[in-house]
């Protein structure tokens, strides 16, 4: 997560990729390629950077769809696991004081509990 080489105003660039249909797309592609390790960390990052400028992002990240996502991944990865800490470190950039994203996030079903377990034992 090193300084963007450049940067337009107003979350300029984020709000370009989230218009093209970005954030939907990095989702699609957790939900047939979640077995290649690594590009699910690639579309964790992609997401991660738009959330964090983009509270439509946001609200998309917690929706019904993606969550299912996130309990799956916190649910079977293994220890140390390179896609469980991409999606820990996604989750990490939801974080908001927008009332609609937390109510969102808390009526997520399993994700408070799949994100608890995951952070209070020593499985990561």
């Amino acid at each position: 997560d090193g300084v963007p080489a450049f940067a337009l105003k107003g979350g300029g660039l984020a709000r370009v990729l989230t218009r093209l249909g970005v954030p939907e797309l990095s989702l699609a592609v957790l939900g047939r390629y979640h077995s290649d390790g690594l590009l699910v960390v690639d579309a964790c990052r992609v997401m991660q950077s738009l959330a964090r400028a983009s509270r439509e992002v946001k609200l998309l990240l917690v929706s019904k769809k993606a969550s299912s996502h996130w309990v799956d991944v916190l649910n079977h990865a293994g220890p140390g696991d390179a896609v469980a800490l991409a999606t820990l470190r996604l989750l990490a950039s939801l974080v908001t004081d927008d009332p609609e994203v937390q109510n969102s996030a808390g009526a997520a079903v399993g994700l408070l509990d799949a994100l608890d377990r995951r952070l209070t034992t020593e499985f990561w």
